[in-house]
């Protein structure tokens, strides 16, 4: 379960309200509660959530870079009506693996639209091989999400998809784009640092309650 912080102004207030959202939410027998915390260095967010229980699990960044033009060698498909749940089916099976994911139902796929953003397959040949949902904002591009099917972990798809993406992008006129990763995902880390990143910026953190640890 993720809770997402709103403002506060004081923090009596707040924590009562922490409290009580925490205890619903445990009434949901959850196997983990996370809360995202920004801007990531609010002691007051901080200090209530983690006298609650919640500690540390993750840091988040936005990163930044420069789209240059790549050979591609995958290819994107705008996901029709008869392919939603094959899309669902791959995106959910990869996000799995991933810390703090969550899973996509058809009603968050419809909503996309409304949100104007575009979810593709990704291709290599005729096989499925991954998804990526991306959208613009403020002339620049906003790459969302990226999976890779957990059977084909190892096999180069990575930096193929982002090269692929670079190369659809850089024809719509864009020179920028950006991405939010978490510090625990070490394989997407390790991936936007090959390429060519411009800025990093520490955004959010990401604290945690596990029930079976705390009983």
């Amino acid at each position: 379960m993720h809770l997402l912080n709103s403002s506060y102004s004081k923090m009596a207030a707040f924590k009562k309200l922490a409290l009580h959202v925490h205890r619903k939410a445990l009434s949901l027998h959850p196997d983990a509660i996370h809360v995202h915390i920004s801007p990531p260095r609010d002691n007051g967010f901080i200090s209530v959530w983690a006298s609650i229980g919640y500690t540390s699990t993750s840091e988040e960044f936005r990163i930044i870079g420069t789209v240059e033009d790549r050979p591609p060698t995958l290819t994107f498909k705008s996901v029709s009506d008869r392919e939603r749940h094959l899309f669902l089916s791959l995106r959910n099976d990869a996000m799995r693996q991933i810390d703090k994911s969550y899973q996509l139902t058809l009603h968050d796929f419809i909503r996309m639209s409304e949100l104007k953003s575009f979810p593709c397959l990704v291709y290599d040949g005729a096989l499925p091989i991954g998804t990526l949902i991306w959208r613009r904002e403020f002339g620049s591009i906003v790459l969302d999400e990226i999976t890779r099917a957990p059977a084909y972990e190892g096999h180069g798809y990575g930096p193929r998809i982002l090269d692929s993406f670079f190369h659809k992008i850089h024809h719509l006129q864009s020179r920028s784009f950006s991405t939010s990763c978490l510090s625990t995902n070490r394989n997407a880390l390790a991936l936007y640092d090959q390429q060519f990143v411009s800025d990093i910026q520490h955004t959010s953190s990401w604290y945690t309650f596990r029930p079976q640890i705390s009983r």
